[in-house]
């Protein structure tokens, strides 16, 4: 293939990934693939937010079981390449047990060599390429990785411009919302001020009987309730960038100052507190930051946790100071509250608890994003890299 036929093929490949929709631009690109390296099959088999490893394109199409979950030992052989994050070439696949999944699919296709290299993003591992270089020979190999580096960074743009979409549009979504809030529940509120104070004064008085303070203070409590949550409610308002004032504060010595006073407010609660190596100072909000905390550590004593550990790091490469925030409590149940992934936590009216009004961590992330942040979450029981069953936050502030 000419130099000039090359660069028009990544160029296929680049302008499908930009324009047109997912499905129909990867198999642009599994055919753009297999026209630069001379290959006679290719696929493109990328890993989902939930860690699935699925076929997403293929070259001939319809020959590759396009939109699958892979098996489970494809996805073992799968994930070492990702892992080791160099190419595997296999000779005889059929034959070679690393592949042994897919021999009925070499014997059938008389497939004699196949070449596997990792998706690479800076911090993970996409997913892989295969090529089926059967009569090729292994030069054809190195435009195999640079097919594979060039599809990875597409993606890796791709990702990231989807996930500044989202989060745009989640703004604009939370700040509508709070404008909305803001105006029905100060007039809700305003009722609410007259009439809980006239309970106070109701259940107070000497002249009703026991029977009759009881429906009393059941009413008065249930206003409280529904007082404070239309409080919350406002709140949407207040935590947009323009109500920031941030002024430089040390991280580290706010944080402990925090940790001191949840341990007097807790004390049956064990508070673990792993300050980095440097007090780092940024520029905070230090109010809205220890709400944030706050509301994190209240949600892990309410799921039951009797330890919770906060620490903070650096990510040097990307400017970004870390806050985490780890409890032992019963972890997030997705299917449990009815969202589809553990991210959609941070959506409005989205709750874990009974009585819960949904609106908690909501706030934490328009507080946290406010600042030009992030927050993520994951909730994982008995395994993972921090072993036991555990629920944590990530707060990503910049530095």
């Amino acid at each position: 293939m000419n130099k000039k036929s090359v660069i028009g093929s990544f160029a296929d490949m680049a302008i499908a990934l930009s324009s047109l929709p997912p499905d129909e631009a990867f198999n642009v690109s599994a055919q753009a693939a297999a026209r630069i390296t001379g290959a006679f099959r290719s696929c493109v088999i990328l890993k989902n937010k939930k860690g699935e490893i699925k076929i997403k394109a293929g070259f001939p199409h319809g020959a590759h079981g396009v939109g699958e979950r892979v098996t489970g030992a494809a996805e073992k052989f799968l994930c070492k390449v990702m892992d080791g994050r160099e190419p595997v070439f296999i000779n005889q696949p059929a034959s070679n047990p690393q592949t042994a999944y897919m021999k009925d699919l070499a014997l059938t296709y008389g497939i004699a060599s196949v070449f596997f290299v990792p998706l690479l993003a800076e911090k993970e591992a996409l997913g892989v390429m295969v090529f089926d270089f059967t009569k090729r020979k292994k030069k054809y190999c190195n435009d195999g990785v640079a097919v594979a580096r060039f599809l990875a960074r597409e993606i890796e743009v791709l990702r990231h411009q989807k996930r500044e979409r989202e989060k745009e549009d989640r703004i604009q979504r939370l700040t509508l919302l709070g404008e909305h809030s803001a105006k029905i529940a100060h007039i809700i509120r305003n009722a609410l001020v007259t009439i809980v104070g006239l309970l106070r004064r109701l259940k107070d008085s000497t002249s009703l009987s026991e029977h009759d303070k009881t429906l009393v203070l059941f009413i008065f409590n249930a206003m409280a309730s529904l007082e404070r949550r239309v409080n919350q409610a406002l709140s949407f308002a207040k935590f947009s960038p323009e109500y920031l004032n941030p002024k430089k504060e040390r991280v580290g010595s706010v944080l402990q100052s925090l940790v001191d006073t949840e341990r007097t407010l807790h004390p049956n609660i064990h508070m673990h507190f792993e300050k980095g190596s440097e007090d780092t100072e940024l520029l905070i909000n230090k109010g809205w930051i220890e709400n944030c905390i706050n509301d994190l550590v209240l949600n892990a004593i309410d799921a039951g946790a009797r330890n919770i550990w906060i620490a903070t790091g650096k990510i040097q490469s990307e400017e970004r100071f870390v806050i985490a925030v780890r409890n032992d409590g019963e972890p997030i149940d997705p299917m449990k509250i009815n969202i589809k992934c553990l991210s959609e936590i941070f959506d409005p009216f989205v709750t874990t608890k009974e009585n819960g009004f949904g609106l908690g961590l909501s706030i934490v992330k328009s507080m946290i994003q406010s600042h030009g942040g992030d927050i993520a979450v994951e909730s994982i029981t008995g395994c993972g890299h921090l072993g036991n069953t555990h629920t944590m936050f990530m707060i990503y502030l910049p530095m």
